[in-house]
């Protein structure tokens, strides 16, 4: 007996922490394995192991993928780019040191020199905030993740509520019934209900 299974489906979860904002969409479309494909971006890598671990455990087959969208508030304010800066500095004591009588390098200028200031971006948030974006996604996507598993759960609900309509139409045809071939006509149907009862069950 072939078996149905049905995982096309969409979800959607989002929310905020801090300054940061965050969309998860996962989509699944039937597949005879399980192929599962996220999109966590930059800075969020580590998740990306665990989060497939969690969808392997509830989707059995299907093509799954997920992506997930982050944005954050511009940052404001600069720092110092610690790698240029410390490459400008060794440069510059060198060159300091070649020169006789030549003074030591001045921080405000070395700090002036192009590619040493940059603009604050995500790397330089706080670990605490680091951390409490990586705790959001995570529930988020669980939430996202519950939300694709119900759309398959519900479609095997509506066959099989479908299923027992038509077994009870049946039924009452057959009781009903006042002559042999309109029986007949009626248990037909009912081994043909039946047969399609039992792959209703199979729906994943």
């Amino acid at each position: 007996m072939s078996k149905i299974s049905s995982m096309t489906g969409f979800a959607r979860s989002q929310g905020t922490v801090g300054t940061a904002s965050w969309v998860w969409e996962l989509r699944s479309v039937n597949g005879r394995g399980l192929d599962v494909k996220l999109r966590v971006g930059a800075g969020l890598d580590a998740l990306e192991i665990p989060l497939r671990e969690a969808v392997v455990k509830v989707i059995k087959r299907g093509n799954v993928s997920g992506t997930l969208t982050v944005k954050r508030e511009a940052a404001s304010g600069l720092t110092a780019d610690p790698v240029a800066l410390e490459r400008i500095k060794i440069l510059a004591i060198e060159l300091a040191d070649s020169i006789p009588g030549a003074l030591p390098p001045r921080a405000e200028l070395l700090l002036g020199l192009p590619g040493v200031m940059r603009q604050m971006n995500a790397a330089d948030e706080p670990e605490e905030a680091q951390a409490a974006l990586s705790d959001a996604v995570k529930t988020g996507f669980s939430a996202a993740l519950e939300g694709l598993v119900a759309e398959a759960v519900g479609v095997g609900r509506k066959l099989d509520f479908l299923m027992q309509e038509f077994n009870r139409e049946v039924n009452t045809l057959c009781s009903k019934s006042a002559s042999l071939a309109l029986t007949g006509i009626g248990l037909n149907m009912k081994a043909v209900v039946e047969q399609l009862r039992e792959q209703v069950q199979n729906i994943e």
